[in-house]
């Protein structure tokens, strides 16, 4: 009898991960309105993924039942078109089912604005979540895909600059293994080394910007239409400034209000 250890399946090597599948689950892919969709499974234990096969709908549901590979606290994974992957945590150390729930894709065109203005200066909008990451490059992007869930929104809006940085050349020593016999006792010895850094211009520096914590709801997502409002800052003349807007980024909010289109 096999018994599950916490974090590990059951395999004689990480690298037979698919040759195991021994454990028979059945999976059930959804929308959110628990209608059927066909996705496409794998399934991950520790760094390997394994493709397990297709739900295919069949009396009214879609449905995968295959044998799995053995694994505490893995992962199943649904793909489909039209929808943000799922990581779905599951354990198949015994027979069971997973109901997984997919979150569909809307394409959302993207409004941004700096202190209530439209603004062609360049920036980058990034939308993170637990499931996905999405980053939009303004102004050659103006729309991103996005699924319904809790979003940390960060907004860094960049302009045109001559900053001058000037070279500097300064010592760096690390402890280093001594060579020779020495060394395999663990002896150690100071090495020392020239960091030579060229002077440089900044073309564009931080002068904007905000971050946001917020909840995106199918109903928001539908409207197809997301302005976004953040505040200007004076456009850094020196380092200390440039490093005065991150400061300040870090308490700056963001607007996020959807449209109709």
């Amino acid at each position: 009898e096999r018994n599950a250890l916490p974090g590990t399946y059951f395999s004689e090597s990480q690298d037979t991960l698919c040759q195991y599948k021994n454990t028979e689950i059945e999976v059930y892919t959804y929308n959110s309105n628990l209608e059927p969709v066909e996705a496409e499974i794998s399934f991950e234990c520790l760094e390997e993924s394994c493709n397990i096969g297709k739900t295919n709908i069949s009396e009214g549901v879609a449905v995968l039942n295959s044998n799995f590979p053995q694994c505490y606290n893995g992962f199943i994974v649904a793909k489909a078109d039209g929808y943000a992957n799922k990581r779905y945590l599951f354990s198949t150390i015994s027979l069971g089912s997973a109901d997984i729930v997919l979150d569909k894709l809307y394409n959302v065109n993207i409004d941004l604005k700096v202190d209530g203005q439209n603004t062609s200066d360049f920036g980058i909008i990034s939308f993170n979540s637990a499931e996905t990451t999405a980053v939009v490059s303004w102004p050659e992007q103006k729309s991103v895909n996005l699924s319904a869930g809790e979003y940390s929104v960060s907004v860094y809006i960049y302009r045109n600059s001559s900053i001058y940085i000037p070279a500097t050349n300064q010592q760096k020593c690390v402890e280093a293994t001594k060579s020779g016999l020495l060394g395999l006792f663990g002896a150690t010895e100071e090495k020392c080394f020239d960091l030579n850094i060229p002077g440089q211009i900044l073309s564009n520096v931080i002068a904007g910007g905000g971050k946001n914590q917020d909840y995106l709801i199918e109903s928001l997502l539908e409207t197809g239409k997301l302005q976004i409002d953040v505040d200007a800052l004076p456009v850094p003349k020196t380092l200390d400034d440039i490093q005065s807007n991150y400061n300040l980024l870090e308490v700056k909010t963001i607007n996020l209000e959807f449209k109709d289109e």
